[in-house]
């Protein structure tokens, strides 16, 4: 079988984290093949520097003009 993405679109980040998009892909099984979309570029499954609180922990590398 042959999941494909069809969850909602993928999340998409803006601010210290621009140009970050996530998306899950729900599976019957870790070995099920996917079909990847075009804009996938690389699976982060397991990476913890894709989860919430490290998202959150991350400071900007931008700074504001004072």
């Amino acid at each position: 079988m042959l999941a494909a993405f069809t969850g909602p679109l993928p999340d998409v980040f803006a601010n210290r984290h621009v140009g970050l998009s996530l998306a899950g892909i729900e599976m019957a099984h870790e070995d099920q093949a996917v079909a990847v979309l075009p804009w996938v570029e690389r699976e982060v499954a397991g990476d913890e520097r894709g989860r919430n609180p490290q998202l959150a922990a991350v400071k900007s590398a931008v700074r504001r003009a004072a």
